[in-house]
């Protein structure tokens, strides 16, 4: 689904633009309202279909389990079995229904959550110390970052549930092929913490003014001419002894036009940082993205793992690692604030240490098993059936791979291995015996292992360099704000987020979809139609994935070269606290002691009106009445 990205490309320069004068809380609310209700909707098929009843069960069963033998292993069988297509054909309509639900849900869902990041990042900057900036940014980067670990929590934790858990069909349990946990149940504990999360937002004040000298802190004008016009004791003076007082002028509010959109944008993506910052985004955003979204489907087929497992070590591994990765960046700027071309520099080698990671991740192989009496047709496709399997009929097998560990071989399944019989050993698997293709006839055939040493040693290795490259996260913030106007900000994070999604992350899928297609040597086939991948050429897989990902990444850190040399136009990125000591920046959640003040009006020297008027006009615009400051 991709709808998301489509509405961040239509809605998100006009939400930019009239950041401006937004008052960024309450739109961030309504924002986390269209996220919560848009969350909401992906449930909906569930409650007009309801959940799946026993009689589609004990059909889905028959058609799944129609070339299993005992202990439900695909064995070679006697005679051939016709596929029955009237379930697939029922289900079309049922499947665009559900399909049209899932696109309105995800592109409310991306209207909702632009609002939201588009505001909320320039609003962060807008209130927090330029110097502590890379420490608040550090810490809701983590958190984003976290969200997804606790979603598969979440979902796994409501998957153990049967789809409807009120009513759970007695012959079915969790183990079950046939299995439907309860997958609405997230959507809607997600949805309404959302619409929670909503309320508290939106009362926040427009900006903080604590830790920062705002023009209405000043007195008012009704206040000076007030004081101007008494005495040290109180009492009124006379008209002619008063002061005048020179009001505040209100300040303007600003207007928008569509007609300034263009020149706008076109002032932002001129500006050379950011075009930096935003083609090395590109290269990189698709290597990195391609690269751990794929990366579950790569460990099923190198290490042999299922897809279960290969989602939680790709998943727990790659996001933790990049959350200590990014609050050991931000505290690393916090305390040591480098400079301009100090960061970049930083910036430059800590990006291009993905590239040596993933080249180390490259050399590191699963299992080599070789597959005997099979070979790799004109189509590029692997031709399974050969002679000692040609009469077990198993076109319809799906991928169950057994294997002769010493001789480092693997057939399909048991079926294309000509294996009549099975049993269950100790340990829970199956072992399989009369295997035709065997080397030896009475040999045992058992399920090939997965290879844990190795993939361990993959993921400890990849995810070390993510959590170095996740370092340069707050970095890459701070030089992008640093070099814009304040008042674009939020304009260029929609700019930003609007080249992300038509050029990131809607062409990451495609490009390497279509990797991992090409490196496919059987597919699977139902009802004369082409299904998912269930073998891939690991060594060709291997090679491409890890080589595009590198070059792509490789790209992207010459345009951080390029940014060194370009530093010097970013100046002072911290300006507040600049002579603050190394103990005082450790400390940076704690605010500097404040000197009390006593503000103690003087005594006005009685003046005629003309005097009053001549002096008037050579004072500042604004008048501010003497203070003797006192400490306490």
């Amino acid at each position: 689904m991709i709808t998301d990205n489509i509405a961040t490309v239509l809605t998100n320069l006009f939400i930019g633009y009239y950041g401006k004068t937004a008052h960024k809380p309450r739109w961030m609310s309504i924002g986390c309202v269209l996220t919560g209700f848009s969350v909401m909707i992906t449930a909906l098929p569930y409650f007009i279909y309801g959940p799946a009843q026993e009689a589609d069960l004990e059909l889905a069963g028959n058609i799944t389990l129609v070339s299993k033998s005992r202990n439900g292993d695909q064995m070679c069988l006697a005679a051939a079995q016709p596929e029955d297509c009237s379930q697939m054909i029922a289900n079309k309509t049922m499947t665009m229904v559900a399909v049209a639900c899932f696109a309105i849900s995800n592109f409310f869902r991306g209207f909702g959550t632009a609002i939201y990041f588009t505001y909320g990042t320039p609003y962060l900057d807008d209130n927090v110390s330029k110097a502590k900036m890379p420490t608040f940014f550090a810490f809701t980067f983590a958190a984003r970052i976290l969200g997804a670990p606790i979603g598969f929590y979440l979902s796994s934790l409501a998957l153990k549930y049967y789809e409807n858990p009120f009513s759970v069909p007695s012959n079915l349990v969790e183990t079950d092929p046939r299995w439907i946990g309860a997958w609405w149940i997230g959507f809607l504990v997600s949805g309404a913490l959302m619409l929670l999360l909503a309320i508290p937002l939106s009362f926040f004040p427009r900006e903080f003014t604590s830790g920062k000298k705002k023009e209405d802190e000043l007195p008012s004008a009704e206040a000076i001419e007030l004081m101007a016009s008494k005495d040290a004791n109180g009492a009124e003076l006379g008209e002619a002894s008063r002061v005048p007082a020179v009001k505040k002028k209100a300040k303007p509010v600003q207007e928008l036009s569509l007609k300034d959109l263009p020149g706008e944008i076109w002032a932002i993506i001129t500006n050379p940082i950011i075009i930096c910052q935003m083609m090395g985004n590109l290269f990189r955003g698709i290597g990195i993205l391609g690269y751990f979204v794929f990366q579950t489907k790569y460990l099923e087929a190198q290490f042999r793992q299922s897809a279960s497992k290969a989602s939680l070590v790709s998943g727990t591994t790659g996001f933790l690692a990049k959350i200590v990765g990014v609050l050991f960046g931000g505290a690393l700027i916090t305390l040591s604030r480098p400079g301009p071309r100090a960061l970049t520099t930083f910036i430059f080698f800590v990006e291009l240490t993905s590239v040596f990671t993933l080249l180390y991740g490259a050399s590191v192989l699963g299992p080599q098993y070789a597959y005997p009496q099979t070979r790799v047709k004109a189509n590029d496709q692997l031709e399974l059936t050969n002679e000692c399997n040609k009469n077990c009929y198993c076109e319809h097998a799906r991928y169950q791979p057994v294997c002769e560990h010493a001789e480092m071989k693997a057939y399909f399944s048991p079926c294309h291995a000509g294996c009549r019989n099975s049993y269950k050993t100790v340990d829970g698997g199956s072992a399989f015996t009369e295997c035709k293709c065997a080397d030896v006839h009475s040999k045992t055939l058992e399920k090939c292992p997965p290879d844990t040493e190795k993939l361990l040693e993959y993921a400890t290795i990849v995810a070390l360099g993510g959590m170095i490259s996740g370092s340069s996260r707050p970095g890459n913030m701070v030089t992008f704000f640093r070099s814009i106007n304040p008042d674009q900000k939020s304009l260029a994070v929609a700019v930003g987020s609007f080249w992300h999604s038509l050029f990131v992350s809607i062409p990451y899928p495609l490009i390497y979809g279509k990797i991992f297609d090409s490196c496919c040597l059987v597919w699977s086939r139902e009802c004369n139609k082409r299904g998912n991948c269930w073998l891939y050429d690991t060594e060709k897989l291997r090679y491409v994935y890890h080589g595009v990902s590198i070059a792509l990444i490789a790209l992207g850190s010459v345009f951080d070269l390029i940014m060194i040399f370009l530093s010097p136009r970013l100046g002072n990125l911290y300006d507040e606290d600049a002579k603050s000591t190394f103990k005082e920046r450790l400390m940076f959640w704690k605010s500097k002691p404040k000197t009390r003040a006593t503000t103690i009006p003087t005594t006005p020297t009685p003046i005629s009106r003309d005097d009053s008027n001549r002096e008037a006009a050579s004072r500042e615009p604004s008048l501010e009445p003497k203070t003797r400051i006192t400490k306490l």
